[in-house]
């Protein structure tokens, strides 16, 4: 299956650029720099030059993937809806902080430093063998819309989580820190805009605009933020970004394709209107 082939490697790409102290292409795009590196790391391989590696410690690199289900599901049951069989954690409602609470305790139980920032995006941090380095962050987000599949968003959280495991599972130390992040709001189903915590974290739009959007009921986000406890004030650099996400479409299966690379994403814009008169 696609998420376990793509983390497999993903697992070997940040072995791979600590061992080789190599500086993971940041200034590229998504695309070139996962394609150059799984080439690289595939014909080094053929050729049997993979430095400071026996082709078993290659081999034992990977993840579990019953312990990568079992946490989908975990994280699926919190705010289930037996009737609809979907799930529900609107951001920062009492069941999105249930499913932060988790997804910290897990951070925690694997040795990572929890940061959360001003926004309520978590981040659990790896440190790395080389202080000055930037961070290789890996994520998504666990608020969901109404009724939703258990694989959208957390798909991306926990797989870099289980990334995180493995590394440590295989004692190995990189470089460069690792981060699993978990954005905030990023469904936009409750607060807009849609993808709040990624459009903070990027300074696309200032704290204040953010943390003032109100919901249906009139609640900002800055209140529910507090209410939670998930108002932090920590920062955390990154030099590279990567994100699975399942697809939400049907094009790879109707091509017989496991994985691909977003290009681009639909372009969205809000407006508020009044009307007057009969």
């Amino acid at each position: 299956m696609m998420i376990f082939a793509f983390f497999n490697r993903l697992v070997i790409i940040i072995h791979k650029c600590s061992i080789r102290k190599i500086l993971f292409p940041c200034r590229e795009t998504f695309k070139t720099a996962i394609i150059s590196e799984l080439f690289l790391i595939c014909f080094e391989i053929r050729r049997g030059k993979y430095i400071k590696m026996e082709s078993s410690d290659l081999n034992r690199l990977r993840i579990s993937r019953e312990r990568l289900e079992n946490s989908i599901k975990e994280m699926g049951a919190i705010g289930f809806d037996p009737v609809t069989n979907g799930r529900t954690r609107l951001a920062l409602t009492d069941k999105d902080k249930e499913g932060r609470d988790l997804l910290c305790r897990w951070m925690r139980d694997e040795g990572l430093g929890v940061k959360i920032d001003e926004i309520g995006n978590i981040f659990g941090v790896r440190e790395g063998s080389d202080p000055s380095a930037l961070p290789v962050m890996m994520g998504s987000h666990i608020d969901t819309v109404r009724d939703a599949g258990m694989f959208d968003g957390a798909y991306g959280v926990l797989g870099a989580l289980e990334v995180i495991r493995t590394l440590n599972d295989n004692n190995v130390k990189t470089g460069r820190p690792v981060i699993a992040a978990a954005f905030t709001n990023e469904e936009g189903a409750r607060f807009q805009p849609d993808m709040m915590g990624s459009i903070y974290y990027t300074r696309t739009a200032g704290l204040e605009e953010l943390t003032s959007s109100r919901d249906d009921s009139g609640v900002t986000v800055g209140e529910e933020l507090d209410r939670i406890g998930y108002r932090g004030t920590d920062s955390v650099p990154v030099g590279c970004y990567l994100e699975l996400h399942v697809e939400q479409g049907p094009r790879l299966h109707a091509e017989g394709v496991q994985i691909g690379v977003v290009e681009g994403i639909q372009g969205l814009a809000w407006w508020t209107g009044e009307y007057c008169g009969e």
